[in-house]
């Protein structure tokens, strides 16, 4: 399934620009480009990403803090005051350990030039 509305538009982009209807390669390339699963793969692939960030912190800080009081909505963690700076660098650890197997600086490279991701495990925040 693609979006109907977006390959016209492409289509008569194309058309009008190039003075010509589309060849069969271009049409095939259009759709493609707007197909709802193109579309909907990165940030399912995201979510995916940090819901698996969210279960390793979780269970790290089971294992390290006792009687553990944890709360998360979405992406956000929280857990008694006392536990905060050990929830913090296990955060920051389990995002690192995570993220150091993948091509950080092609995904992130473009965003930002002087982002490291060895940096996230001495930065105030994760990404700040």
């Amino acid at each position: 399934d693609y979006h109907k509305g977006r390959v016209a538009a492409a289509i008569k982009k194309l058309t009008k620009a190039k003075k010509r209807k589309p060849t069969a390669d271009e049409l095939k390339d259009i759709i493609t480009s707007h197909h709802r699963l193109a579309s909907s793969l990165l940030p399912n692939f995201i979510h995916s990403i940090d819901a698996y960030h969210m279960r390793e912190t979780i269970s790290r800080c089971d294992k390290r803090i006792d009687d553990l009081s944890f709360w998360a909505v979405h992406d956000a963690f929280g857990t008694h005051a006392c536990d905060v700076g050990t929830m913090v660098g296990i955060v920051k650890h389990t995002f690192h350990d995570i993220h150091k197997g993948l091509d950080f600086n092609g995904w992130i490279g473009a965003r930002s030039k002087d982002l490291k991701l060895k940096d996230i495990l001495v930065s105030e925040y994760i990404i700040n």
